[in-house]
């Protein structure tokens, strides 16, 4: 599994293609269960996944913007409780994870709609 995730880790973080060709693929509600039932260090890459889709790739010196239909719907199907978890730990790589996707949802949610936790 470890060298599954590091792919899709690297794909989501591709080009706009690559992020919608995952996003669109029956991997999203496997990888929504990982992220709160799969051991710590599976949880941590699907977190990688999950961050690099809900942003645009870097172009020269374009700043990264988000992707509102993969945030929303990241946050619809309740990923939130696992980056809340990540945030917990005691590993300060996964904690940061968890703060920075936490961060895109309460700057990046349309019309402030975050969900209560």
């Amino acid at each position: 599994m470890h060298e599954a995730d590091w792919v899709l880790s690297n794909i989501a973080a591709g080009s706009a293609e690559h992020k919608q060709l995952i996003y669109s693929s029956e991997a999203m509600p496997l990888l929504s269960h990982l992220l709160s039932a799969a051991p710590f260090d599976i949880r941590k890459k699907v977190a990688y996944v999950f961050g690099n889709l809900c942003v645009t790739p870097i172009k020269g010196d374009e700043k990264q913007s988000l992707i509102p239909e993969h945030l929303v719907s990241l946050v619809e199907k309740g990923c939130l409780p696992g980056f809340i978890d990540l945030v917990r730990s005691a590993n300060i790589e996964a904690a940061r994870l968890g703060l920075q996707f936490i961060k895109v949802v309460l700057r990046g949610m349309p019309n402030g709609e975050a969900p209560s936790l």
